[in-house]
């Protein structure tokens, strides 16, 4: 009878109650197979499968700051480490492993923090269901293409605390229970991305400033985050301090200088436009909000992830994602609240049969229709240079297994082929991403007749000696060498317009002129020169005697 009724109002033309009714579970249908498309098929990895490849080696044994050298703190090695275990152990392949461990932590994310929404006024149970879709949205579907990165995880991490923050600025506490998982979590989160302390500070005044109450900055959240900070540098001092006496002095004197941007380069003009009109919004709103706490939340989160993305000058995309995501749920905060508001009056009750049926066919549509269409997305996925098309054709002329390695101040995505094949990495570093400032400092000195900084000097012999020893000890071959001298092809990444010869360079230390030695020039592979072991050329014959070798091979 009551399907009856709402059948004939609709058809009467009074649509817009069942419309605002039933959008809900549509909207979630919809989302949800939007979602688990975006999960499914995952984007062309770099880091993230450098990151499984030295987390497995780890597994294997080696040391950090040792055998095998990571810019990044070892958080993220660790954590690492969870997926490319549970994969080692199942014999599940590492990529797919490391989906599920994203899968995880995304259903953890959101069904936390719908959870914690759920417990606010009347209504907040429908607050509750569209901001966990819009959490979908901002934490799967507009960072796919970098999900998986250290931002990305830090910010599954994060929300639930931002969540709670908003919660008691409300006044509604958590239980210590829920406090404790959420600072930690929190903690491990911010850790990923120290730079990202700025949205503590942040929301942490908010909290003072609103409650009016000092004790609250002795909640047990807080007290979860600094006891994980502490944790982890006694963590880091006791099982990798080659990490801290090695892996930091250099990452301080050279880092800097790989990718850097200036800081007035790094804000796009028509994203800088995008935030400024979701701020205005807010301000124009916060006085008719119900969820004026979350929404201030969010925007003091977006501020402060904003400054950690520029104080890293670094100008990548994935920087950026904490930011955009916090403002994509400042957004549908602002929207949501509106909308619900808007709606109240006009809610019918809704028949849940179908209700379910409507949200299942959304589901199987949406789905139908994205998972082609991101296959083909995925192919490419950014990665459309003629190093990455050299490095994926190669790659079928060398037997699995196989010793490899490339010397470039970047690799993009070749730890897909490492970990897809089974190769060996015949360094420890994953790139020479030290070398731009070191050949900055040395080319000064050469123009001002000036002695080289010693802490330069240091960096520059670490780095020969490493190379050099790396080679002696795992003989890699084939390895591809990337032309960063030759003015025909483009730069290679990470030195902007430097030009300068990776093997000259390294043929100073006689540790590496020696080994060496051992090597031959085979011939060349698009950007590449490629060398194989005078003794073991067959697969650099191969290489050169594939087609699709032969079809890079031509200048670019």
């Amino acid at each position: 009878m009551g399907n009856r009724a709402l059948r004939l109002k609709f058809i009467g033309g009074d649509w817009i109650g069942p419309a605002v009714s039933y959008a809900l579970p549509l909207m979630a249908g919809a989302t949800l197979g939007v979602s688990l498309v975006y999960l499914a098929v995952r984007p062309q990895w770099g880091d993230q499968t450098w990151l499984l490849f030295a987390a497995r080696r780890v597994l294997d044994g080696a040391s950090l700051g040792g055998d095998l050298v990571e810019v990044n703190a070892p958080l993220i090695v660790w954590l690492t480490g969870i997926p490319a275990a549970i994969g080692g152990a199942l014999g599940i392949r590492l990529p797919a492993a490391m989906q599920g461990f994203v899968i995880v932590l995304v259903a953890f994310s959101v069904a936390w923090s719908a959870i914690l929404l759920c417990r606010g006024a009347p209504g907040a149970r429908r607050f509750a269901g569209w901001f966990a879709l819009s959490m979908l949205f901002a934490t799967v579907v507009h960072p796919w293409v970098h999900y998986g990165q250290r931002e990305h995880l830090m910010l599954l991490l994060v929300i639930p605390y931002l969540v709670m923050a908003a919660a008691r600025i409300d006044g509604e506490a958590p239980s210590n229970g829920e406090a404790l998982v959420a600072g930690l979590c929190a903690g491990i989160g911010f850790l990923l991305k120290p730079h990202h302390v700025f949205v503590v500070l942040a929301v942490e005044a908010l909290v003072l400033v609103r409650s009016r109450d000092f004790r609250l900055m002795y909640r047990l959240e807080i007290a979860a985050m600094a006891a994980t900070a502490l944790g982890y540098v006694i963590a880091v001092w006791h099982w990798t301090p080659d990490y801290l006496l090695k892996v930091v002095p250099l990452a301080i004197n050279t880092y800097y200088g790989y990718h850097r941007g200036a800081l007035w380069d790094l804000i796009l003009p028509m994203r800088g436009l995008k935030l400024v009109i979701v701020v205005l919004l807010w301000a124009v709103l916060y006085r008719r909000l119900a969820h004026r706490a979350l929404a201030t939340v969010l925007l003091l989160a977006g501020v402060g992830a904003t400054i950690g993305y520029l104080v890293q000058l670094k100008g990548h995309e994935y920087h950026f994602v904490p930011a955009i995501a916090f403002f994509d749920l400042l957004f549908a905060v602002l929207v949501i609240d509106q909308w619900l508001q808007w709606t109240a009056r006009r809610q019918l009750p809704i028949s849940a049969d179908l209700a379910s049926v409507g949200a299942a066919v959304m589901f199987i549509a949406v789905i139908a229709l994205c998972y082609p269409l991101q296959v083909a997305r995925a192919v490419n996925n950014g990665y459309t240079d003629a190093r990455v098309a050299v490095q994926r054709a190669v790659s079928q002329a060398i037997p699995r297994g196989a010793t490899v390695l490339i010397l470039s101040t970047s690799v993009g995505p070749v730890f897909e082929q490492v970990l897809d094949r089974g190769w060996k990495w015949g360094s420890r570093f994953d790139c020479l991403w030290m070398l731009p400032a070191i050949f900055n400092a040395e080319l000064a000195a050469d123009f001002d007749e000036t002695i080289e900084p010693e802490a330069m000097r240091d960096a520059a012999t670490l780095t020969r000696n490493a190379v050099s020893a790396d080679l002696a000890r795992w003989h890699p071959n084939p390895v591809l060498v990337d032309r960063c001298d030759d003015t025909s092809i483009t730069p290679c990444m990470g030195i902007g317009s430097l030009r300068l010869d990776l093997l000259q360079w390294l043929r100073r230390d006689s540790g590496f002129a020696a080994a060496w030695a051992d090597y031959v020039r085979a011939g060349q592979v698009g950007p590449y020169d490629l060398w194989c072991r005078k003794d073991e050329g067959g697969v650099c014959r191969d290489i050169l005697a594939s087609p699709l070798a032969e079809a890079s091979v031509s200048p670019l």
